[in-house]
């Protein structure tokens, strides 16, 4: 069953299959979830070392960006009158992205600053970017291209 869920989040984090794979599941929804907010604890920890903000800040700007992208997704889907398909895209979108961070404590392991941690960081940064552009392309019946716009004015946006 985990091996199966992993697997499908892996197909849709490497482009290969839409959020529709994922079944229309609140509960798969709140572990996912759940499972990507637990992940940045120690990000924001990390990240409280290198901005020197304190962690408080750090993690709430994670909780912003979580309630912006549930919105953004929610209010979309409901003028396009797809509704019905929020629930697969947001468990898809914060389940890829939890596995796709997993790299950013590969990154810490090989030194956050170091040549090859700041490589690291911009692959990330720029795989889900790739990933919200996908999974929006999916969702709104758009072209990839089309998505993938979107995908980089979401996150432009959100780091306004």
């Amino acid at each position: 069953m985990v091996v199966k869920l992993v697997s499908r989040l892996m197909n849709i984090a490497l482009f290969r299959a839409g959020p529709d794979q994922l079944p229309a599941s609140s509960f798969l929804l709140t572990l996912l979830f759940g499972f990507w907010l637990f992940e940045r604890i120690p990000i924001a920890y990390l990240n409280t070392q290198s901005n020197n903000q304190s962690f408080f800040i750090n993690f709430s700007a994670y909780v912003l960006y979580a309630v912006f992208i549930f919105g953004f997704f929610h209010i979309a889907l409901q003028r396009l009158q797809l509704g019905n398909r929020f629930n697969q895209t947001i468990t898809a979108y914060f389940g890829c992205e939890a596995l796709i961070d997993l790299s950013v404590f590969l990154a810490v392991i090989v030194g956050f600053e170091s040549p090859i941690g700041l490589l690291l960081n911009g692959l990330n940064l720029i795989w889900c970017m790739a990933l919200l552009g996908f999974i929006i392309h999916c969702a709104f019946n758009i072209s990839k291209l089309e998505g993938f716009i979107h995908g980089i004015l979401v996150h432009l946006f959100i780091q306004i």
